[in-house]
């Protein structure tokens, strides 16, 4: 059963203190630990929350993703692994004051990365996390979908 940490006022992160894993390869799952974190996912191992967490991780595979399979998780793997949004940031920026539904949701994102890492102490404003590189976005979100897809049998676990 993991361990529930307790952070700040109302952070719990969910620990497993019996990890089957390596400390490197924990540190390699820490790469997701903002996806992670809010949604209620242990953290250092490949488990997850049981309960109706199973469809609504189908769902959002499917409608954010497109993933439905493992061709298709394969295909989304590779992209986040080898272009991801990092391909695309320059023109991002270039565009984010024109309104749309991508730059609104985008915003939105950033914004609520803002909050977590600021509750969280890795952050103090938000000239922070203009000085992240979006890198660190594509790799977390690779981490997060592989552990989706290996839930789901769409990869197996050397693939991950």
């Amino acid at each position: 059963m993991p361990e529930y940490l307790k952070i700040g006022i109302n952070t719990v992160l969910r620990i497993d203190t019996q990890s089957p894993f390596s400390k490197e390869d924990q540190q390699a799952l820490s790469l997701s630990a903002m996806l992670s974190w809010s949604n209620g996912w242990v953290l250092n191992t490949l488990d997850y929350i049981p309960g109706k967490v199973h469809n609504r991780r189908r769902e959002s595979m499917k409608t954010s993703w497109g993933i439905n399979d493992r061709d298709s998780a394969l295909e989304v793997l590779n992209w986040l692994s080898t272009e991801g949004h990092r391909s695309t940031w320059n023109e991002t920026l270039v565009n984010f004051f024109e309104p749309s539904e991508f730059i609104s949701n985008y915003a939105n994102n950033l914004l609520y990365s803002e909050i977590a890492l600021k509750d969280l102490g890795i952050i103090d404003t938000w000239e922070d996390v203009c000085k992240i590189d979006i890198d660190a976005w594509d790799w977390g979100r690779l981490v997060f979908l592989a552990r989706y897809c290996y839930l789901d049998d769409y990869i197996t676990e050397d693939e991950f």
